[in-house]
């Protein structure tokens, strides 16, 4: 795999890859988990994180480790169907999931208990611009810190605020000179606002959040990722 082009899904999480919040048994599931990892040194505030951000991974751990097995299928068979085409199938963290945390902690924590989606993170989008002021008013990170959105408005004209489309593209603008990508896509339920997405025209698969990532998405999503993207990017206000 390793010398591949590319393709890459932005990947959302509550409501495409887990029903965690329409479904008890999965709720109850997530709970069980939770109680347990709270029982590990690494969460019971005996590690090198706060006790605040270590019941935070574990509740995010605990929640992964639920996710839909149906779901999951689709998403493995898609990324066969991908690499039958001589490409790699990476995942971009865009879920609310990758707020306050690291790459390397959503891999090694977050994700620990899905190895299969963990060796495929690549990376993560940039957390909301409220998440960066949250870390600065406790001190996490210094008054001066400059922030992604900041930089993104410096160096392309646009604020990345809470918007997923933007925080996406901001992402893209930054990594696609530097990364062989063949295509993307963008996987997300329907609580996003279609129009969020006005950027990537052709690049969005709207997943129902009561069925989650199904045979359709797949099949949206292949097609999707079976297109390359320009080589030669545009100047202005949307990359693509």
């Amino acid at each position: 795999m390793i010398g591949r082009p590319l393709a890459i899904a932005f990947l959302d999480m509550d409501g495409v890859m887990i029903d965690r919040l329409y479904n008890g048994r999965t709720q109850w599931a997530i709970g069980e988990k939770y109680t347990q990892l709270l029982q590990q040194p690494r969460y019971a505030g005996r590690s090198v994180f706060s006790q605040a951000k270590a019941e935070y991974m574990a509740m995010k751990r605990a929640e992964a480790a639920c996710l839909s097995e149906s779901a999951l299928e689709r998403l493995q068979s898609l990324a066969q169907r991908v690499e039958d085409l001589g490409l790699r199938l990476v995942f971009v963290i865009s879920s609310s999931w990758r707020e306050f945390l690291t790459k390397e902690e959503l891999i090694q924590d977050v994700f620990a208990d899905q190895p299969w989606i963990a060796e495929r993170i690549l990376d993560k989008t940039p957390d909301d611009d409220a998440s960066y002021a949250s870390l600065k008013y406790h001190g996490e990170l210094p008054k001066d810190f400059k922030t992604p959105s900041d930089h993104c408005l410096e160096e392309y004209g646009f604020s990345l605020k809470h918007y997923r489309g933007r925080q996406i593209e901001y992402w893209l603008r930054e990594n696609c000179a530097i990364r062989d990508i063949y295509s993307y896509v963008i996987l997300d339920d329907l609580y996003s606002s279609a129009a969020e997405f006005d950027r990537h025209p052709g690049r969005f698969v709207s997943v129902n959040y009561e069925k989650l990532f199904s045979q359709m998405n797949e099949d949206a999503a292949f097609d999707i990722l079976a297109v390359p993207i320009p080589r030669e990017p545009l100047a202005g206000i949307a990359l693509f």
